[in-house]
């Protein structure tokens, strides 16, 4: 704005002169002091006509320029130190200078920006000004931007319905498969990068990795020995309680996987000639209603547990054409991908979980939690709806 502002006053006074006389070389340091001089002028007649409502002591210097008096004029220092320039809070020469000087110092934040600005110029209210331009960097907000995230979800049908054993399974693979008709997809995929959506089954493979790693540390094992010990810790993962243990010994014991795994069930008919007819329905009763408490225990113990958490770092929801970076945890910030939002994904509760992103090699399925806003409006609008929440 200076420099363009002293072109502006060159062809001025070139047009009140013989134009044969007038400059043609490059800006002078004078021209750009002067026009510097000129544009805080302009700013403080148009934004502070009035100074008596400030708190300031002020004065007007030798150049026309409104300046404020310092508590430290005693002191052997520059005098613009000692008598800044006072500026507007709201006004785009503020603006301009904050985003300047930003840029000149690598990026600072506001606890080095405000004592560079104070070397010259008193800003009024000028942390808060100062940050408010911050906040609309770009560079700044790649680095500093968080990723959004969604509502607590439900757990899906296959893990609250009754099945049988191994009805229902969760497996770790490397590719889709495929059946011949139509070569559809078969087992339900979850996002790419979401490993948190296969948490049931993630978090069993964490505690049987812990367990090995304890027991085994640098130990190499043969195949034998291996299976050996992974079935070792098949049963502790199978005995673990998934309800309350009480010390009371008179209460139910809490319920376990290895409970459902056996089921109950029971194929060994050797002794079918020594039963009749009466005493073998009398003992399937028995063991069906054995079967039903146990499904019973495991609804009014178990399932009734499983609440909804408020998610305290909840983020405002992703927009059609919103442009964001796709996060990576192999990758450096400064090497994540810029995308384009294009479609969003509703879960089964209405919650957008998953969005389709449009990048410079095509399109991905991402989840909301891999994608951090770019927008500088966006993000400030973010802010302030958490504010009014």
């Amino acid at each position: 704005m200076i420099r363009v502002f002293a072109w502006i006053l060159r062809f001025v006074n070139n047009c009140r002169k013989d134009y044969n006389k007038g400059k043609e070389h490059e800006l002078s340091v004078a021209e750009i002091e002067n026009s510097e001089k000129q544009l805080i002028r302009l700013t403080q007649t148009y934004y502070l006509p009035d100074v008596e409502f400030l708190k300031f002591v002020t004065f007007i210097d030798n150049d026309n320029i409104l300046r404020v008096k310092s508590k430290i004029t005693e002191r052997n220092d520059e005098s613009s130190f000692l008598y800044p320039i006072l500026l507007p809070d709201k006004c785009e020469f503020t603006k301009l200078l904050i985003r300047s000087i930003h840029k000149k110092n690598c990026h600072a934040g506001i606890q080095i920006m405000q004592p560079l600005i104070r070397e010259r110029f008193w800003i009024i209210r000028a942390r808060k000004t100062i940050k408010s331009i911050l906040n609309e960097c770009f560079i700044c907000a790649r680095f500093k931007v968080k990723s959004l995230s969604s509502g607590p979800s439900l757990l899906p049908p296959d893990r609250v319905n009754d099945c049988a054993i191994f009805e229902v399974v969760g497996i770790d693979l490397a590719g889709p498969l495929s059946v011949f008709k139509n070569w559809r997809k078969v087992w339900k995929f979850i996002p790419p990068t979401a490993a948190w959506w296969g948490g049931w089954w993630e978090r069993l493979v964490r505690i049987i990795k812990k367990l090995l790693r304890r027991s085994l540390g640098k130990s190499i094992l043969s195949y034998e020995e291996l299976s050996t010990v992974i079935c070792e810790c098949e049963f502790l993962i199978n005995s673990r309680p998934l309800t309350y243990i009480s010390e009371n010994p008179q209460e139910l014991i809490p319920l376990t996987p290895a409970m459902f795994l056996i089921e109950n069930r029971c194929s060994d008919t050797t002794d079918i000639d020594e039963l009749n007819s009466r005493d073998l329905r009398k003992r399937m009763k028995y063991r069906i209603k054995l079967l039903s408490d146990l499904r019973q225990r495991f609804r009014k113990e178990y399932l009734s547990e499983l609440i909804q958490k408020q998610n305290d770092n909840r983020v405002r929801e992703p927009r059609i054409g919103e442009m964001v970076l796709i996060g990576n945890d192999n990758k450096k910030r400064l090497s994540w991908p810029i995308a384009k939002i294009v479609e969003l994904i509703p879960g089964r509760d209405g919650e957008i979980r998953t969005v389709r992103l449009k990048t410079q090699h095509g399109t991905v399925i991402r989840p909301v939690q891999r994608i951090f806003p770019l927008e500088v409006q966006a993000i400030a609008n973010s802010d302030k709806e958490l504010k009014e929440e």
